[in-house]
């Protein structure tokens, strides 16, 4: 927990003119409503918040001779040959293009997590589904005849149940 007396480093990328010389593409988020229209009663729900986790994704390499930190006025007095001068490597805080390179690797990591879809052994001991991500079909549940409002819009179906989703 933060306290009173603790000394944390944050690079603050609105602090100088780096996002004016950035380009990053914008990006679908998701609102209420369509989140709500993807759940149906089998959901189960979680938090996953990027902008608390963007020093787990690195900074693109071009980036980092711009985020250059002079360390002199934190060792006052040490007398050293080597060089003051660190470089920041993970995603900053207000940096224009971080929450789109955080939000695109956490995909990356979603879909290697995933593993094969096809992939649907069961384990010979407990019978259990090694792969709880693995679909055979897709449902659409849209306004019409066959319509359920207990299904989401999009269903993906496993062999006997409905397939998890991350």
């Amino acid at each position: 927990p933060k306290g009173e007396d603790d000394e944390r480093m944050v690079y603050d990328a609105t602090a100088n003119d780096l996002n004016d010389r950035v380009w990053a593409p914008s990006f679908w988020l998701p609102s209420v409503q369509s989140l709500v229209r993807a759940l149906d009663k089998d959901c189960w729900m979680t938090d996953r918040d990027v902008g608390e986790m963007f020093h787990n994704f690195q900074l693109h390499y071009k980036a980092l001779p711009y985020t250059g930190i002079d360390l002199v006025p934190i060792y006052e007095g040490v007398e050293t040959t080597e060089s003051m001068l660190a470089h920041w490597d993970r995603c900053l805080m207000g940096f224009r293009s971080s929450p789109y390179n955080s939000v695109k690797l956490l995909l990356i990591i979603e879909e290697v997590v995933k593993g094969d879809r096809h992939n649907s052994g069961t384990d010979p001991l407990t019978g259990a589904e090694l792969n709880p991500f693995n679909w055979e079909s897709i449902r659409l549940n849209l306004p019409g005849p066959g319509y359920d409002p207990g299904w989401a819009l999009l269903g993906i179906q496993g062999s006997q149940r409905r397939a998890s989703r991350l």
